[in-house]
């Protein structure tokens, strides 16, 4: 029969996350709080501390059961190369955490995962991560823009729109000091294999990364105007320029920017056109310069 106290380290094993860590790293240590006696010191002494650890990892993972729908091709990755355990018991800590703070709702919780998840991956190297970590910002992005469309209603496009500047009737000089904002939402990405012949590898159980299909530059939009996600491939240009875009930078300084972190030099008529393009296409408006109090303008 298991004694009460072996029941107690046990139990805290499972909710005490720094605790499984010191019985991991020197049991002998850990437990001398408990006053044991020798027989019970030598059988905590033979257990398998894995074993202990991927029971708390499973509680973890069914207890975050309500996140997977938005992460279901990253789960499926996670599984299938076999690392799904050691995610969840590295995210122990922070789950306890999260579990005894008070009002994190379920948005926060989820995105307080995928960014632990996030970071754990980056700090990992080869292939198999590298194909994670693509599967997990595609569908992050997807998570993201999908909550954003949520919490705005249809039609808000139109506002925005009537208050845009239009290229026809502005000058040359108020066009640069123009600043430019994305309507809606926009993610860019980097990825190293193509998203959808990963995606279809993962479907077929395969957890292989394509790795004869190189990625290319994907730009994830939620357009307004439609209420909708886009998602389209961008050259590095575009992605230079639409990173350098943040509602409070004018062309002239995105330009500057761009000239600054890019290997090539950017030509203003290239970035006209861009612009111009974007606001066609409805991803981009044009505000006239903001006057700061001295009458300077941005």
């Amino acid at each position: 029969m298991i004694s009460a106290k072996v029941e107690t380290i046990l139990a805290r094993c499972m909710v005490d996350s720094e605790f499984l860590q010191r019985f991991a790293d020197n049991g002998a240590a850990a437990l001398d709080e408990y006053r044991l006696d020798e027989k019970l010191r030598r059988e905590f002494a033979e257990i398998d501390v894995g074993r202990i650890k991927g029971l708390a990892a499973l509680i973890t993972k069914v207890q975050l059961n309500g996140l997977w729908q938005h992460l279901r091709f990253t789960r499926t990755l996670l599984k299938l190369q076999g690392i799904e355990p050691q995610i969840f018991i590295a995210y122990r800590a922070e789950h306890q955490q999260n579990r005894a703070g008070q009002g994190v709702c379920r948005k926060e919780q989820t995105r307080r995962f995928i960014t632990f998840l996030d970071e754990y991956i980056a700090s990992r190297s080869g292939p198999q991560y590298a194909a994670i970590a693509d599967v997990l910002h595609h569908e992050r992005f997807v998570w993201e823009i999908g909550t954003y469309a949520q919490e705005h209603a249809a039609g808000n496009g139109a506002s925005t729109e009537a208050e845009s500047m239009h290229l026809t009737s502005i000058t040359p000089s108020e066009f640069w000091r123009s600043v430019p904002e994305i309507r809606g939402l926009l993610r860019t990405q980097r990825f190293t294999y193509d998203v959808s012949a990963l995606v279809e590898r993962i479907s077929a159980s395969d957890p292989s990364p394509p790795t004869d299909c190189p990625g290319a530059v994907l730009a994830y939009w939620f357009d307004p105007s439609v209420h909708s996600l886009r998602i389209f491939e961008v050259d590095d240009l575009s992605e230079a320029i639409l990173n350098s875009v943040n509602g409070c930078r004018s062309v002239r300084a995105i330009v500057d920017r761009v000239n600054r972190t890019e290997a090539v030099f950017v030509e203003r008529r290239a970035v006209r056109d861009f612009l111009a393009e974007s606001i066609n296409a409805g991803l981009i408006v044009l505000r006239p310069a903001r006057r700061r109090s001295s009458g300077v303008t941005t």
